[in-house]
């Protein structure tokens, strides 16, 4: 897939909700039959030389065209999996209008799609205080990821080692944000220099396993900017 036009794609998921949310019909808006609903004129189909299909365009005007295209239903589309599984992480494609399936993949010690290079985990990555040799690693992902036909990577895991009985540390760079951050800096780096986007995990402050779907995490700004933040900060900043 273009590059340009895998950036536009991950855009619109990004900017789903909110769009979503400018386009929900308020009471009075819902009071029309469902006759009268489903009058309305179906979406135009492609016309000419649209905006989002081209890769010259730049990817904001390319993003807006191709939301100004969608209907509800494929903005909603855009926020389930193709097909919900554990290693199953397509969002679906929008044949109508030309767009394809945007494959992705879960990543931490490798692509997670069939056979491919185990690497060490992120704990030892980080122990080995050498940045260029972690891009080197990201690099092989990236291009295992090409090879399967993967257009992002769920990756690297930047959260924070704060406790030492966190389930998924091994899984996480270090309890020291600079070294986190640098260490992800060139995986990242690695990743994307072969065609592929890196999407970094998971959520700020989420520094335990145990119900971590349901905890209320209090942390005070100090800490969110001088520990848990840093990783994500160097990821956006010095990493694209």
């Amino acid at each position: 897939m273009n590059k340009k036009l895998l950036a536009s794609l991950s855009l619109s998921v990004a900017l789903a909700p909110a769009l979503l949310l400018a386009h929900v019909p308020t009471a009075a808006a819902d009071a029309p039959t469902t006759a009268a609903a489903s009058a309305a004129p179906a979406p135009s189909p492609i016309v000419g030389h649209p905006t989002y299909l081209n890769p010259k365009a730049p990817v904001e005007a390319r993003v807006d065209d191709l939301f100004g295209r969608l209907t509800q239903d494929e903005k909603f589309s855009l926020l389930a999996l193709e097909k919900p599984g554990a290693l199953t992480l397509n969002l679906p494609a929008i044949s109508r209008l030309d767009v394809p399936s945007l494959r992705t993949c879960d990543s931490a010690e490798g692509v997670r799609d069939g056979p491919s290079t185990v690497f060490p985990m992120e704990v030892l990555m980080a122990s080995t205080w050498d940045p260029e040799l972690i891009r080197r690693v990201g690099a092989v992902v990236g291009q295992e990821a090409r090879v399967k036909q993967r257009e992002v990577i769920y990756g690297p895991v930047v959260p924070i080692h704060r406790t030492p009985q966190s389930g998924r540390d091994y899984e996480n760079f270090s309890e020291d944000p600079y070294l986190t951050s640098q260490m992800a800096v060139g995986y990242i780096k690695g990743i994307q220099g072969e065609g592929v986007a890196a999407c970094v995990k998971h959520f700020a402050a989420n520094n335990q396993e145990k119900f971590r779907h349901d905890i209320n995490v209090e942390v005070d700004e100090r800490t969110l900017r001088e520990i848990e933040l840093p990783g994500f900060e160097a990821a956006i900043k010095q990493a694209h």
